[in-house]
C-alpha cells in the first residue's frame, strides 16, 4: 500500500473502531520476527507470511471463523 503498511492500518482502523469485534488476518512479506511480535501485540489475530498456498490461507480463516 502506498501510504502505509498493514500493521498502520489495522491501527488505524481499530482507533477508528471499523474492526469492531472483527478478527484481522494480515498477509504480508515482512517475516522479522520482531515485526510479527508487534503486530501480534497490537491485536492482529493471525499472521500469514507471503507466498501463501490457498491451505493454509484457508486453515488461517478458518481458525478466525465461529465454530
Amino acid at each position: 500500500m502506498p501510504e502505509m503498511n498493514g500493521l498502520d492500518f489495522f491501527r488505524n482502523a481499530k482507533k477508528e473502531g471499523t474492526l469492531e469485534g472483527n478478527p484481522f488476518l494480515m498477509a504480508t512479506s515482512e517475516d522479522k520476527k520482531e515485526k510479527i511480535m508487534e503486530a501480534v501485540q497490537s491485536g492482529v489475530k493471525n499472521y500469514l507470511i507471503k507466498p501463501l498456498s490457498p491451505e493454509i490461507f484457508g486453515d488461517k480463516v478458518k481458525s478466525l471463523l465461529p465454530n
